[in-house]
């Protein structure tokens, strides 16, 4: 009972995932793939789990590359006081003891420790991508196996029964829109067209009325007369010899 309940708790979030069975029948399930097909059950998961690591060794191998360039990229503009030594250092230190490569908090100011406690939290933060990374293998992992071993145990192949599944979702997704658009057209009736009485149409006699344009007034130009200067004669300076 204790390794079933072990095991469930890997197994079940895929055979509700895959079956969407209640708690008995998930129970069950976990208990016929155990009991039929044991040896792959194993087999499978020690080859998922080897993987798993691999696959996130690799992917923290490459964040613990991009951590350290950040680190040295960021070092060169930090002076001789070594401002980012102390705040990488600091955040590192907000690790367990497993994982902080032996930081150890240094004295800081208050700028210096807000930055170290944000840093603290971008390492977190990529320390749980690389968790998640490692969690999502897993469960895709378990439901190819899970599918595999109702294949081989109960020759069923549910992933050809979710594609039929959705095929008739989709069916009556369309039967339902038809009937929907059917009830939305009503036959609508034609009005009979009037006629209206036409009047009898009378000829107008148009006069034509000639417009007479005002004559232009010509307008005489008067022309000065030119009175002409006389000319004043010029003084003539006498020059007197002493």
């Amino acid at each position: 009972l204790f390794i079933v309940l072990a095991v469930s708790f890997i197994t079940a979030p895929t055979v509700v995932a895959v079956t969407k069975n209640d708690t008995f029948d998930t129970l069950f399930e976990v208990f016929s793939v155990l009991n039929d097909r044991t040896w792959d059950f194993l087999i499978f998961n020690i080859f998922l789990t080897v993987l798993t690591g691999i696959a996130t060794a690799i992917f923290g191998f490459f964040i613990n590359i991009t951590i350290n360039l950040t680190h040295w990229a960021l070092g060169i503009w930090q002076g001789p006081r070594g401002w980012w030594d102390i705040i990488f250092n600091n955040g590192y230190a907000y690790f367990p003891d497993l994982l902080n490569k032996g930081a150890y908090f240094m004295k800081a100011n208050w700028a210096e420790s807000i930055a170290a406690f944000l840093m603290g939290l971008c390492f977190y933060t990529l320390f749980f991508i690389v968790m998640g990374y490692a969690l999502s293998i897993i469960s895709s992992g378990e439901t190819i196996i899970y599918t595999i071993l109702v294949k081989r145990k109960d020759e069923r192949n549910l992933l050809e029964e979710e594609e039929e599944d959705e095929e008739e979702a989709f069916e009556a997704k369309e039967e339902g829109l038809k009937t929907v658009e059917k009830k939305e057209k009503k036959p609508i009736k034609k009005k009979k067209a009037v006629k209206k009485p036409v009047k009898p149409k009378t000829k107008t006699k148009t006069t034509k009325t000639k417009t007479v344009k005002p004559k232009a007034k010509t307008t005489k130009k008067t022309v000065k007369p030119t009175v002409k200067k006389k000319a004043t004669p010029k003084k003539t300076k006498k020059t007197t010899k002493k």
